[in-house]
This record gives structure tokens, sequence and C-alpha cells, in this order.
């Protein structure tokens, strides 16, 4: 979704023409090779994200959101190989949504895969990851815990940087597990688990 442009256009108020001619008097004549138009100069004015509606997203400026600075992305990536024992990817440019305010942007992703014999529970998963965030300095925001059957989320803030870290699971195709009664039905081995592990991250 885009701003409404139309919002944000000055309001033309009409001035009286006697009041005008007065000002130009005042003011003097208009120096020779100026045409009093405006300059390529426009002013400065500091870009605030509006409120966005309940469950509308707001698109952000190019920019606004962004990976994190130097190695951020990079020691985070190592850290949560270092935790969850697995191999992991770093996308280092990526889209980035928060989920908690609705703002998009580009951000930086850690990724993991693997099944259910690599990981204990989306939960123990997410307890690493918290581990790793919280050495380095970010501190837990409750505002974003999601939980379900298959997975779990939280995000975490350290100044103006938001990293979401989310670890869910799904059935693999040879599980067979019935669409029409709860996943807690279905009797999978920890090989038919298939995860995902994500952690984005970005700045503004």
């Amino acid at each position: 979704m885009s701003f409404d442009l139309a919002r944000r256009r000055p309001v033309l108020r009409a001035v009286p023409l006697l009041a005008t001619l007065a000002l130009v008097a005042a003011c003097g004549p208009v120096p020779p090779g100026d045409t009093g138009a405006p300059t390529s100069e426009a002013p400065t004015t500091e870009f605030q994200t509006p409120e966005a509606p309940p469950g509308v997203a707001v698109t952000a400026p190019a920019g606004f959101l962004q990976p994190l600075q130097g190695d951020g992305c990079a020691e985070l990536r190592d850290g949560v190989a270092e935790a969850l024992a697995v191999d992991v990817t770093l996308t280092a440019t990526s889209s980035f949504t928060d989920p908690l305010q609705g703002v998009t942007g580009s951000g930086c992703e850690v990724r993991a895969t693997g099944t259910g014999a690599d990981f204990t529970s989306p939960a123990e998963v997410l307890v690493a990851l918290r581990g790793v965030l919280e050495a380095k300095g970010w501190a837990e925001d409750p505002l974003y815990q999601a939980d379900g059957p298959t997975g779990t989320a939280s995000g975490f803030k350290k100044e103006a940087a938001v990293c979401v870290a989310s670890a869910s699971w799904e059935p693999s195709d040879d599980a067979n597990c019935p669409p029409d009664q709860p996943i807690s039905a279905c009797p999978l081995t920890p090989e038919q688990q298939l995860y995902t592990v994500t952690l984005s991250c970005a700045t503004r």
C-alpha cells in the first residue's frame, strides 16, 4: 500500500489582491535576472512513518528499512550455525516485513532447514536463537510472540534494529496426513517433519 500523497498537499488559501500588492511594494522590485522562481534546493524534512490502519501494511520508502550495518548479519549467521549445529545460509539482502508495525523494506535473512532428526521442537529452536541474540545485546519484545501447533516465532530489538526469529515444520508428502484432522493426530517419524528456521533482521 502506498501513501496517500493527496493528504500531504499544502492547502492554498486565497490572498486578497490589495494585501499581495502591499507585500510586493514593501519587498521592493525583483533584482534583474531574478525571475522570482523557487530555487532547486528543497527544504529538508524529517520522514516519519504514519500509523497504518489495522491489517494494512505500509510500504516504506526505499532504504527506510535496510539490512544490519557492518558485520551484524554475518555474526548472527555464525552464531546460529554454532547454536543449532547445522548448515545455515545468509541472504545479505531480502524482503523484510515488520509483523508488528506493518512496515516493509529490505533486511538480511539467516536460514536453516532440516528434519525432526535435527531439531527437537520449534520451541527448543527458538530457545537457541534467543540465546544467540541476547548474547549480542538484543532484547526480546513479547509483542512479537506467536505460537501454533507446528511453529513459534518472536521478535527482538536492539536500538533501531529488529530481528524476527521463527521455527516451524510441516509434514512431508509421504506422511499422508488426513486434511480433516489436526496435525497432532498424524503419526509422523522425525524424518517426516520438515523444518524451516529463519532469522530476519533489519534496521531503520
